[in-house]
């Protein structure tokens, strides 16, 4: 794989992850630290990954701050995305 087909995946996978963080916030999901129904305690930091309602995601994180097993999925995702772009005769370059 050339170098140039690595650097647009890898920022594909980011732009499909910004994709379904915006989309989830606009839901209004939100990380569990910034529940609203959680009252946070300066000394309680452990309970901040606690879900405390139907609208805490705990993966509602930036691109770099996902799991391993998280960004290779989007990766996947952005292989596959740009295999369906080529057999449709559409092809991405960078800038």
């Amino acid at each position: 794989m050339s170098n140039d087909i690595e650097i647009i995946i890898k920022k594909l996978s980011q732009v499909l992850h910004k994709i379904w963080k915006q989309e989830k916030e606009i839901e209004g999901y939100h990380v569990p630290k910034l529940c609203p129904t959680y009252e946070s305690k300066e000394d309680d930091e452990e309970q901040s990954d606690i879900i405390h309602c139907n609208k805490c995601l705990s993966n509602l994180c930036d691109y770099d701050d996902l799991p391993d097993f998280k960004k290779t999925e989007y990766l996947k995702k952005a292989e596959n995305l740009i295999k369906l772009y080529e057999e449709n005769g559409l092809k991405l370059k960078l800038n």
